[in-house]
């Protein structure tokens, strides 16, 4: 569908699943050609010259992110921000060393011309998230060159012997009613289930009465409509991308579970009867008093 054909909300949502997809993409390549090269603490890493490896003010920002909300983000690069990427990537000393193999296929102008069509990216993101409008044009440079990167990544990722078997609809972001955001890297192979343990999480604990409301979003390289996406919370079946349900006192236990399970239209899937699935525990508290 052409998107000037698409109403501006809907417009708007589709570059935001774009744009956090081309971000966890962004972030494992960082993390992996990071970690390779430097080890699991490449924040505070030295170059071979005894220099810091980035920028001790950035790194600092970074921390006091993830020291603000350990629960959405449980490593450092999961606190970076689509600029901190754009830093990492396109500096032109760490992009002729780490970056420029893998992205090469989509900036074949080095790391100069990745900056330019990233730092657009960056400016629709940053209308997106404090409600500006955003031009058609502008959609279509999100989605071009966000698909541009990660096409390219695809490619040095199979290069590698290290591509997905099955090109399947999976999720990508976890949010509930308490915001939690769980940014969830390209699923690694043969892992079938993602879990997320809300119930070990004092902050996260429920009481009758109380409405929960969960919302998955899938890899938006996939067409909404060629995919379903099927809930189970004990006898109770629901379907589509957000649930919403009220408490009462027979869901009062040590654990409550939602399971998630996303099936494509396709007549095969990776798992047999699912192409990916997740589960949510929640701990639901008596009533106040047992009232």
């Amino acid at each position: 569908m052409p998107l000037n054909s698409i109403p501006e909300p809907e417009l708007r949502n589709h570059c935001r699943r774009v744009i956090e997809n081309l971000e966890m993409w962004l972030r494992r390549l960082v993390d992996e050609q990071f970690s390779k090269s430097y080890g699991d603490d490449y924040f505070h890493a030295k170059t071979e010259k005894g220099e810091n490896l980035l920028a001790r003010s950035r790194v600092a920002e970074i921390e006091d992110r993830r020291s603000a909300d350990t629960l959405r983000f449980a490593r450092l690069i999961d606190a970076t921000y689509f600029d901190d990427l754009v830093y990492c990537v396109c500096r032109e000393d760490l992009y002729a060393k780490h970056f420029r193999v893998a992205l090469d296929t989509a900036f074949p102008g080095g790391a100069n011309f990745a900056r330019g069509l990233l730092k657009k990216i960056q400016r629709a993101r940053n209308q997106l998230c404090h409600s500006n409008p955003i031009s058609v044009r502008s959609a279509e440079q999100v989605v071009c060159y966000s698909n541009d990167v990660i096409e390219s990544l695809k490619l040095y990722y199979k290069e590698l012997g290290m591509t997905e078997e099955y090109n399947v609809p999976s999720v990508i972001r976890i949010r509930d009613s308490f915001g939690s955001l769980t940014p969830k890297q390209p699923r690694p192979p043969h892992a079938r289930t993602t879990k997320e343990r809300r119930n070990k999480d004092q902050s996260s604990y429920l009481r009758p009465g109380e409405v929960l409301t969960i919302e998955v979003e899938v890899d938006p390289s996939f067409p909404s409509d060629s995919y379903e996406i099927n809930w189970s919370v004990g006898g109770t079946r629901l379907s589509g991308p957000k649930i919403t349900i009220e408490l009462d006192k027979t869901h009062v236990g040590e654990r409550l579970r939602f399971f998630c399970r996303v099936v494509s239209n396709e007549d095969w899937h990776r798992y047999g009867d699912c192409d990916d699935s997740l589960f949510i525990d929640y701990k639901v508290l008596p009533p106040p008093n047992n009232a």
